[in-house]
C-alpha cells in the first residue's frame, strides 16, 4: 500500500482568499526533469493529481511527467517506481534552438515576417491584429481568414491556435500552415474558396512566444498556460490566480468578444483528440457531437479520440474547458505528434496529415442552426441566451446584432431563447439537416416587470477532494431564472457570474438582488461584487440560503460581476457538497442599451448609450436615438425637422431653415455642417476676416478694416452685395451700390 497520508499532508493549500491559489504548486527554482510514473491504476492517479504534477502523457501502465527535484523525492517516499527519462528539461530543449535539424521552425520575429507577408499578398481576405502581448512584451498575433476580412459578418467564426506550450513547437507550424493554406487555395481550391467566403476563420498560432522563444512549455513567470484558464481553475501548473497571465487573458478578452462555433487548440507530446472535460469524468452533455467530430477528424489522421481524463489524465484550468464551460464554444485540443518538436523535416508530414481534418472542422462549424435574436418591438438585437431544450451547453447571441450559431448533428430539436426583461420563447421541430444549417429567429416579447438573471459564468472552482468526482451539477444550471436546478458550489468553492445581458442591477427601492438555493438545507457563502471577473472584489455580505441585499449598505449603485463563495462547512466529499445555487435575481433592473455594463441614464443609472463599451460612461456618443450627452432628452437626430437623418449621425441630410426642402436648402446658420462638405463651420466662416460672419449680414471684400460689404471680391461664387444672389459678373461695387 502506498504512503499516501504521507505524501497528501506533504501537500499543504493555502486558501486566503476565494481566488488564491495553491502556494505549493508554485514553480520551483530547480530545473525540472522529465520522469516516466509506473502506475498499477486509476487509483494511482489520484494522489499524482492532488499533487497538481504536469503530466504529459499516459499509458496504460504508466504516466510521462515533468517534475521538480523535490516533487521526485515526495513520489519516491510515497511508493512510487520513477525511472528519469531527461534529467534537465529546459537545457534539453533549449538545445532544440540551435540545433541544425531543428532551424527551420519559425520564432516570434519570423512568424511576425510571416504573417505581415501573406497580408500583404493577400489583403482582401487576411486581416491580422494583435490581440495582447506576451510577459515580456511579444506581440500576440491573430490572422482572420474570410472574404470580407475587415467586416464582422453574419457567418460562423471558429478559433485554431498553437504554441500555448513554447516546447511544442510543431503547433505553431501547423497553424501557420492553415493560413497558408487557406490563402495559397483561395480562387483556385473551390472547396476552400467555399469555405473562406462562408466562414470567418480564426487563427492565433503562438499564444506563448516567449515560451517558444526560450524552447520552455511555461511562460516567462513560469506558469503552465493551460492550467491559467478560468473555467474550473484550482492553483495547477504554477498559476496563482484564474487567467493570471497576459498570454491567457488576451486569448480569452479575443474570444469574449466573438461566438465561436469551434476552438481547437494545437499541442505536441501524444496523438489525440482531448474533449472536454478535462477537470471531470463525467462526459458533456454534447458528448456526441463531441465524438462525431473527434472519429471525423481520427479518420483523416488516425490520431484517436476521447474526453481529455479518460484518454489522457486530468487537468484543471485548460482552455478547451474554460471555451466549452463559460462560452458554449465546443472546444478540443489536438495532440499532433509523438514528439513536442519533431525534427523540422517532419513539418510538412504532420501540416499535410492535418490538411483535410481542419478543412473538414471548417466546413462542419457551419451545420446546425443559427439565427438571430431581436426584440419583437423595436427590432433590436438582444444579447440572449439559446438553449436545446433535448440537452447540451448553452450559447449566446452577439449582443450587437443578436446573431447565434450552434452546431447540432441531424436530428428534430427544441430551441429555448431567454433574456433578462423578456418573455422566453421556444422554436419546437426543428429539423436539422445532415449538411448546412437551418435558421431559426426569436423575436422576444418584452416584459413589463423587470428583472436581470447571471448570463454566464466566466470564473469558477467547484472543489473535488481526492478527485471523488462525487459533483454532478453543471454550472448553467445557475444561469438564467429560477427553475429549482442547482450548481453544488463544493465546499469552499465560488464561482463568478457575468450579470452583463441587456439590463444591470441598480440601488433601487427596497432589495436591490437576491442569491437564490434550491430547496433543500439551507448554507452559506459570502457575496461579492466588481466592475471587471479580475477584480478587486468588493464584499457585498453574507447569508444562509435564499438571502436579498440591498445595495446601498454595500456602497454599490450598479453591478457588473458577482461572486458567490461558499462557506466551507459541511462534508467536503459528500455529493451535491456546498451552496447550491439556484439562480442570482437582480429585483432592481435598468437597462443597459450598449452593453458597457453601465445602467442607462434614463432609468436611473449613470450611463449613456456610446460606440466604446470599453469606456464609461458616455464615451464616443452614437447618433442611435438615444440620450447620449445624458441631458434627460432623447437626441434629436433630425435636427431641421425634415423628416431625414442628418449627414453627421449617417444620413444625407443637412441642417437646413427649411424642413420642407430636402436636403440643404437654404441652409441654417446653426453652427453645423450645413452645406455637407464635412467642415464646420464652413458656411459661417468669416472668410475676409472683418470680424463680421457671413450668416451675421455681411459680405465677402478686399477690405477687411471695412465692415460689412466694401470692395466685393469679384467671382468667388459668394453672395458679395448681399442681394440673396450668388455673383455672376467680375464687377465690383462700393457699399450697397453698382
Amino acid at each position: 500500500m502506498r504512503l499516501f497520508v504521507t505524501l497528501v499532508m506533504a501537500l499543504i493549500i493555502l486558501t486566503a482568499s476565494p481566488f488564491s491559489s495553491a502556494e505549493a504548486a508554485a514553480p520551483s527554482s530547480q530545473a525540472p526533469m522529465e520522469v516516466r510514473i509506473s502506475i498499477a491504476g486509476p487509483e494511482d492517479l489520484r494522489p499524482l493529481y492532488q499533487m497538481r504534477l504536469t503530466l504529459v502523457s499516459r499509458g496504460i501502465d504508466h504516466v510521462v511527467a515533468v517534475i521538480s527535484p523535490d516533487e521526485l523525492r515526495l513520489l519516491r517516499k510515497a511508493g512510487y517506481s520513477i525511472e528519469v527519462l531527461i534529467p534537465d528539461v529546459w537545457a534539453a530543449d533549449a538545445a532544440l534552438l540551435t540545433d541544425p535539424d531543428y532551424l527551420d521552425y519559425h520564432d516570434h520575429a519570423d512568424l511576425v515576417v510571416a504573417l505581415e507577408t501573406i497580408a500583404a499578398d493577400h489583403p482582401d481576405i487576411v486581416h491580422i491584429e494583435t490581440i495582447g502581448y506576451s510577459v515580456e512584451g511579444r506581440s500576440i498575433l491573430a490572422a482572420k481568414v474570410s472574404d470580407s476580412a475587415d467586416l464582422d459578418e453574419d457567418e460562423p467564426e471558429i478559433l485554431f491556435d498553437g504554441a500555448t506550450h513554447g516546447n511544442e513547437r510543431i503547433a505553431a507550424e501547423v497553424a501557420l500552415y492553415l493560413i497558408d493554406l487557406l490563402t495559397d487555395e483561395y480562387g483556385i481550391d473551390p472547396t476552400i474558396t467555399s469555405l473562406v467566403n462562408g466562414r470567418e476563420i480564426w487563427v492565433v498560432p503562438m499564444v506563448n512566444p516567449d515560451g517558444v522563444e526560450r524552447g520552455r512549455r511555461e511562460n516567462t513567470n513560469g506558469v503552465d498556460l493551460n492550467r491559467d484558464y478560468g473555467y474550473m481553475w484550482d492553483g495547477w501548473g504554477g498559476s496563482p490566480s484564474p487567467l493570471s497571465q497576459p498570454e491567457t487573458e488576451s486569448i480569452w478578452r479575443f474570444a469574449l468578444d466573438r461566438r465561436f462555433v469551434f476552438s481547437t487548440s494545437f499541442h505536441s507530446g501524444t496523438e489525440y483528440f482531448s474533449l472536454p472535460w478535462s477537470y471531470h469524468y463525467d462526459a458533456t452533455p454534447d458528448d456526441d457531437a463531441f465524438r462525431f467530430l473527434g472519429a471525423a477528424y481520427d479518420s483523416y489522421t488516425d490520431y484517436g479520440y476521447g474526453q481529455g481524463s479518460h484518454g489522457m489524465y486530468d487537468i484543471h484550468g485548460s482552455s478547451k474547458d474554460s471555451h466549452y464551460g463559460s462560452l458554449g464554444t465546443l472546444a478540443w485540443t489536438i495532440e499532433l505528434s509523438i514528439s513536442k518538436t519533431p525534427p523540422a523535416s517532419q513539418i510538412a508530414h504532420y501540416c499535410e496529415l492535418n490538411r483535410d481534418a481542419m478543412l473538414f472542422l471548417i466546413e462542419a462549424s457551419g451545420r446546425g442552426v443559427g439565427g438571430a435574436v431581436t426584440d419583437a418591438v423595436t427590432g433590436a438585437p438582444l444579447p440572449a441566451t439559446v438553449e436545446i431544450v433535448e440537452g447540451g451547453w448553452p450559447v449566446y447571441a452577439a449582443p450587437l446584432d443578436g446573431g447565434y450559431h450552434r452546431f447540432l448533428l441531424p436530428g428534430t430539436y427544441t430551441l429555448r431563447a431567454w433574456a433578462s426583461g423578456y418573455a422566453t420563447a421556444e422554436a419546437s421541430g426543428v429539423v436539422v439537416p445532415a449538411a448546412g444549417a437551418v435558421e431559426v429567429d426569436f423575436a422576444l416579447e418584452p416584459l413589463s416587470v423587470k428583472k436581470s438573471y447571471a448570463y454566464r459564468v466566466p470564473l469558477c472552482d467547484v472543489p473535488d477532494p481526492a478527485d471523488a468526482y462525487q459533483n454532478h451539477t453543471l454550472t448553467p444550471w445557475s444561469l438564467g431564472p429560477p427553475d429549482d436546478l442547482a450548481l453544488s458550489m463544493g465546499v469552499g468553492g465560488w464561482i463568478v457570474l457575468d450579470m452583463m445581458n441587456g439590463y444591470m442591477i441598480v440601488d433601487g427601492p427596497g432589495y436591490d438582488l437576491m442569491v437564490r438555493e434550491a430547496a433543500g438545507t439551507a448554507e452559506g457563502f459570502t457575496l461579492y461584487r466588481s466592475e471587471d471577473w479580475e477584480g478587486p472584489w468588493v464584499e457585498i455580505g453574507s447569508g444562509s440560503g435564499t438571502t436579498a441585499f440591498d445595495l446601498t449598505e454595500s456602497g454599490a449603485t450598479e453591478l457588473r460581476y458577482l461572486k458567490v463563495v461558499d462557506d466551507g462547512d459541511g462534508s467536503s466529499s459528500a455529493p451535491d457538497a456546498g451552496f447550491d445555487l439556484d439562480a442570482l435575481i437582480g429585483l432592481n433592473a435598468c437597462r443597459d442599451g450598449d452593453m458597457d455594463g453601465w445602467a442607462d441614464v434614463a432609468c436611473g443609472g449613470t450611463d449613456c448609450d456610446d460606440a466604446d463599451p470599453s469606456t464609461s460612461p458616455g464615451a464616443d456618443e452614437l447618433c442611435d436615438g438615444e440620450d447620449n450627452d445624458c441631458d434627460g432628452l432623447i437626441d434629436n437626430v433630425d435636427l431641421d425637422g425634415d423628416g431625414f437623418r442628418d449627414a453627421d449621425c449617417g444620413g444625407d441630410d443637412c441642417d437646413d431653415s427649411d424642413p420642407d426642402i430636402y436636403p440643404g436648402a437654404p441652409e441654417a446658420c446653426d453652427g453645423k455642417d450645413s452645406d455637407c462638405n464635412g467642415v464646420i463651420p464652413a458656411d459661417e466662416a468669416d472668410a475676409d476676416g472683418d470680424g463680421w460672419m457671413i450668416c451675421d449680414g455681411d459680405c465677402d471684400d478686399a477690405n477687411p478694416e471695412a465692415s460689412p460689404g466694401h470692395d466685393e471680391i469679384p467671382d468667388n461664387g459668394i453672395d458679395d452685395d448681399c442681394d440673396g444672389e450668388i455673383d455672376e459678373t467680375g464687377g465690383c461695387f462700393i457699399g450697397a451700390s453698382l
